[in-house]
């Protein structure tokens, strides 16, 4: 079980670990967050028509030992930083965008969903691997980025701020050119994989090729038993949340662009002066191609 654990959030992030019949119980908790976490364990059972039996099943796949704790870490998580007037507009949070949404609504609705995505990294990311990360990446001879999917576009502002803090890092697009790099990897090496479902199957054969090399495999998913994940010698979950008319890996890729921004400013802050130098060589680098300031 993670560190940290969250109420709402670690509820999206295991649902589809869950039975159908535990289902009924996470559905109504996290479409009624603010009553549920006022309920007890038989008043769960009887609205969502379930025995209190499969709710202990349900907790267990959560990681709680008791029904209490889920409600304490709900009720937390409701209270903490609510946005006030959109958390009003929205009722349960988790709601879909429909035809009949204002474009007001549309607007408070993407706003509270990304609010949402990466407040739930809080209780997700652990501060410690986080560190691991940072340490693996700063002693790393050659670091490998690779994106599957819409991650690309991720990775690729990783690779960026990587890069210009002098890290010998390389990120390409193209499956076969991030192949052979991975094989060329060794025991001091490192690849940073990004995949929202962790089950693509190019990133996940560039990963065990690294892996087979002996490079540490930094995994970032939102799936808690992904193939990712399992490869991973330190994974990173990015938060879920379902909504109609876009996809849950909207919201995932904003997690991970926030996971990766904790672990990049781990290993500038890290860096200390040599970073700033690497920093400003790298803005110095392309001055020239920025047009001159306007008097």
């Amino acid at each position: 079980m993670l560190e940290g654990k969250g109420g709402l959030s670690q509820i999206h992030h295991a649902y589809h670990l869950l039975s159908k019949k535990q289902k009924r119980a996470a559905d109504f908790i996290l479409q009624h967050p603010d009553q549920s976490a006022l309920m007890t364990m038989r008043e769960l059972s009887e609205v969502c028509k379930i025995s209190e039996a499969t709710i202990v099943r349900f907790l267990q796949k959560l990681g709680y030992d008791n029904y209490q704790e889920l409600r304490v870490n709900v009720a937390r998580e409701r209270s903490a930083g609510r946005p006030g007037a959109i958390e009003a507009q929205l009722a349960d949070g988790y709601q879909g965008i429909g035809p009949e949404d204002s474009t007001e609504e549309i607007k408070n609705k993407v706003i509270y969903a990304a609010i949402q995505a990466i407040r739930g990294t809080e209780s997700l990311v652990d501060s410690r691997t986080i560190e691991q990360a940072a340490e693996a990446l700063l002693g790393a001879g050659q670091i490998l980025c690779y994106g599957s999917g819409g991650s690309q576009a991720i990775v690729q502002d990783a690779y960026h701020k990587l890069l210009r803090l002098g890290l010998p890092v390389f990120c390409d697009a193209n499956y076969h050119l991030a192949r052979i790099k991975a094989n060329s990897l060794n025991g001091t090496d490192a690849a940073v994989l990004v995949s929202h479902t962790g089950e693509s199957q190019d990133l996940l054969s560039c990963g065990k090729q690294a892996k087979e090399r002996g490079a540490v495999v930094i995994g970032i998913t939102s799936y808690l038993d992904s193939s990712l994940a399992r490869l991973s010698d330190l994974v990173f979950y990015s938060s879920r949340i379902s909504l109609e008319y876009y996809t849950d890996a909207m919201t995932s890729r904003l997690a991970q662009m926030t996971i990766l921004d904790m672990i990049y400013l781990t290993v500038r802050l890290r860096l200390g002066e040599e970073g700033m130098e690497q920093i400003t060589r790298a803005k110095e680098a392309i001055a020239e191609l920025k047009a001159p300031k306007r008097r």
